[in-house]
């Protein structure tokens, strides 16, 4: 099958993912807590650095702008009043660093090899100070015996236009509309490779990046490996990243523009006029939902047929019921403004980073929010069907894992929670309950060894599960339906069908208890079966095993990589962009920022303009 070998190494990444994951949680914790002041400290205040420095071939070291604002010596200066023996100085005007005793011993003195640990100068220790990270920046340009990490002939490099515009779209650097960068080269210097940390730190964490890729990004980086490009090994391959670092960039552009400030309290009606309604037409100029060219001066403040159809169109890319009535909902995404939008994209090309940066050929992705499966068949779209996710008190995780195989007329064991807070009440009440469910109290695991019926009053269930489960068998009346979809995780979550097909008839269906239930299992099954061990057996059969009550797991000589992801904006096949309500509210920004120096230099924080926005549907 196409595509095996790269999802071969897909699924021989995530074997190695809890080893690798352990490693970083103790090398990577200080990035937390030091690395984004630099960022912050040495891009506070847009500057035209470029416009002053054009002259080809300059030398990098008579780069000196005027410095205008904050500079990092004087952020560094704010933030460290004592100084202390044994630490890194960073005078500005050399492009150097000064290293003291306390530095003498590098992590190369200990034999490490430099061709084979690199990476290690971006990720080491736990809680360095900001100083010890300007030595290890100084540390890495001396290994590549170059000046500047970003720069090349007095101007950024094609991997800093990069790094540069990579910082700007995750709200790492300012948003500056043409280009120009910061303060003096060195802090330009600086202020990338901290952006590039953070980034590092975010994916460390995640546990999508390991040694060999730290090597490659450092060697990249420092010009010792130039067989590829240091985006390829940063920015995950998908069509839908790329889409979203363009909706960013033309969010940006929206931000700096005046937003209207929408006040309507009423829901227009046909034909109906009033500034309000030339707000809201406005709005939906802006978005594109409603063209420029119906936007004149006669109608444009008249709710008319076409507003009502950009409002449809409006809905429909928002995840809300199409009526073409501003109602409370709609009215409530309305009122979003483009700078809230911008950090919610932002925070989902956050969560992209989670993925692996080269994509299987073959894969599923659940969006939680969307509320909707998508499979993947040679990097091509195979197939689109609704689910049911996790209700926001037994929310669905994020994670990447595989279909290991399927169970057909599975058998569901309810987790404690379940058989305590529900389950037990229901027999207290009514103690034929569980037995008209087909539950049980059985011994053993793939063959039961003793199973009793539930069928007595007065039983003492929690006495039984010391030495039972409690087991419900297959049938109309099991919520898992007649297939499971086998994903190896320690959250016990899976796929699964589900006999209450009504609910996929829901707008918002974030209903279950933490699983994805599919609305149509059986097309996913046929896909899947030719990937599995001995699939010969089981061609045109499907209904017939089915049919059988009999529970059989069949195991895949192929998995299939899974991702459950959480995308609260996504682009339909022609490139639309769509928002979905963030139902769970993880549309944050991730934590790799210095509150200190967030608070040290700017009035608010940025972050702050994306709380509490919620529009269910």
């Amino acid at each position: 099958m196409p595509g095996n070998q790269k999802n071969g190494e897909f699924i021989m990444k995530l074997v190695c993912a809890e080893k690798i994951a352990c490693f970083y949680e103790l090398t990577l914790n200080f990035f937390k807590k030091s690395l984004f002041a630099l960022t912050l400290a040495c891009s506070f205040q847009i500057y035209a650095f470029e416009e002053n420095n054009q002259t080809a071939g300059e030398d990098q070291s008579t780069l000196t702008p005027p410095i205008v604002g904050i500079t990092l010596t004087r952020a560094l200066e704010q933030q460290t009043e004592h100084k202390t023996a044994g630490v890194a100085k960073l005078p500005l005007d050399n492009g150097k660093i000064e290293l003291t005793d306390r530095h003498s011993e590098s992590l190369f003195s200990a034999g490490i090899p430099v061709e084979q640990h690199l990476g290690l100068l971006l990720v080491q220790a736990e809680q360095q100070t900001q100083d010890e990270l300007l030595y290890r920046y100084q540390l890495l340009k001396e290994h590549g015996n170059i000046a500047w990490i970003w720069f090349e002939d007095g101007e950024l490099s094609a991997s800093g236009r990069m790094m540069r515009e990579l910082s700007s779209d995750l709200g790492l650097l300012p948003f500056n509309p043409q280009g120009h960068m910061l303060a003096t080269p060195q802090a330009i210097d600086l202020a990338l490779t901290a952006s590039l940390m953070s980034i590092l730190t975010y994916r460390s964490n995640q546990g999508e990046l390991d040694i060999e890729q730290l090597d490659a990004i450092a060697s990249t980086l420092i010009g010792l490996d130039d067989r590829q490009s240091l985006d390829s090994l940063l920015i995950p391959a998908y069509r839908q990243v790329s889409l979203l670092r363009t909706a960013i960039n033309d969010y940006q552009q929206l931000s700096r523009k005046p937003w209207p400030n929408l006040k309507l309290d009423f829901e227009p009606k046909l034909g109906q006029q009033h500034l309000e309604i030339y707000k809201l037409r406005e709005i939906l100029t802006a978005l594109g939902d409603l063209p420029r060219r119906y936007q004149t001066q006669n109608r444009q403040d008249i709710f008319d047929a076409v507003a009502t159809k950009a409002i449809e169109r409006f809905q429909q890319r928002h995840g809300l019921v199409v009526d073409g009535r501003v109602g409370k909902k709609t009215l409530a995404a309305l009122k979003i403004t483009a700078s809230q939008r911008l950090h919610m994209l932002q925070a989902n090309l956050w969560r992209w980073l989670k993925f692996p940066t080269q994509a299987p050929e073959d894969y599923l992705l659940v969006n939680i929010p969307h509320y909707r499966l998508h499979l993947v068949e040679n990097s091509e779209p195979k197939l689109e069907m609704r689910v049911i996710v996790g209700d926001t008190d037994n929310q669905t995780p994020e994670m990447i894992s595989t279909i290991s195989g399927l169970t057909l007329n599975p058998t569901w064991t309810p987790p404690p929670k379940i058989i305590k807070n529900e389950l037990l009440p229901a027999y207290e009440e009514d103690y034929l309950y569980l037995s008209r469910k087909k539950f049980r109290l059985v011994q053993g695991y793939w063959r039961y060894t003793d199973v009793r019926e539930i069928d007595a009053p007065q039983m003492d269930i929690q006495a039984w599960l010391e030495t039972h489960r409690l087991v419900q068998m297959p049938g109309k009346t099991n919520p898992l339906g007649a297939f499971r979809f086998n994903i190896p995780n320690n959250q016990a979550i899976y796929l699964h069908d589900t006999p209450a097909k009504h609910l996929f008839r829901r707008n918002s269906r974030a209903l279950s208890h933490g699983c994805v239930r599919v609305e149509q299992p059986d097309l996913l099954a046929n896909y899947l079966l030719p990937r599995a061990r001995n699939s010969y057996k089981f061609e045109n059969e499907l209904d017939e095993l089915i049919s059988s009550g009999e529970t059989r797991t069949i195991n895949m000589k192929q998995p299939l990589p899974v991702f459950i992801a959480y995308h609260t904006a996504w682009f339909n096949e022609s490139g639309e962009l769509h928002f979905f309500d963030d139902v769970y509210r993880r549309d944050r920004l991730p934590d790799v920022r210095n509150e200190l120096a967030i608070e040290l230099l700017l009035p608010e924080n940025p972050i702050s303009v994306i709380a509490d926005i919620s529009v269910s549907p």
